[in-house]
């Protein structure tokens, strides 16, 4: 038998014998004896451990929650393939692509606008680009590179 059938079986056993306990006292008329609220005491006891009992019953059936550890998130990790090293005025400096930032990361919309530029590249064409320094400032940082 389960533990919930034992717990219902058991309530309501105790339940018909707290009841007919009191049902098969004599009734006597205009005197209330101490046996009889004894009685009724224990019945009413009675109800409230087994209305205990169901209820703990329930609640072992319940799911407990798992603490799982949450992942870090690789939303911030930076594609090695999108770094390229540009030449400045001020000196080198990395950058990467937006082009391909959103192809190879997922929520590229979610980078820092404020870390976003615009360079001239070859030809004096122009590309959107991410300040790499920028970004790590905002705790993103580079793939490993693969070999």
């Amino acid at each position: 038998m389960t533990r919930s059938l034992k717990a219902t079986i058991l309530a309501i056993s105790i339940a018909l014998i707290a009841l007919t306990g009191i049902a098969a006292a004599p009734a006597q008329a205009g005197s209330r004896s101490k046996d009889e609220f004894g009685r009724f005491l224990a019945g009413a006891v009675a109800l409230v451990i087994i209305g205990k009992a169901i209820e703990e019953t329930l609640d072992a059936k319940k799911p407990r929650k798992v603490h799982r550890p949450v992942p870090p998130d690789l939303s911030r990790v930076l594609p090695a393939q999108c770094y390229f090293p540009i030449d400045t005025a001020d000196g080198i400096r990395g950058v990467y692509g937006k082009a391909c930032l959103q192809k190879n990361m997922p929520n590229a919309e979610r980078l820092p606008r404020f870390c976003e530029e615009t360079v001239r590249v070859r030809h004096g064409r122009r590309a959107k680009v991410y300040d790499a320094g920028c970004l790590s400032r905002w705790d993103y940082r580079a793939e490993a590179p693969r070999y």
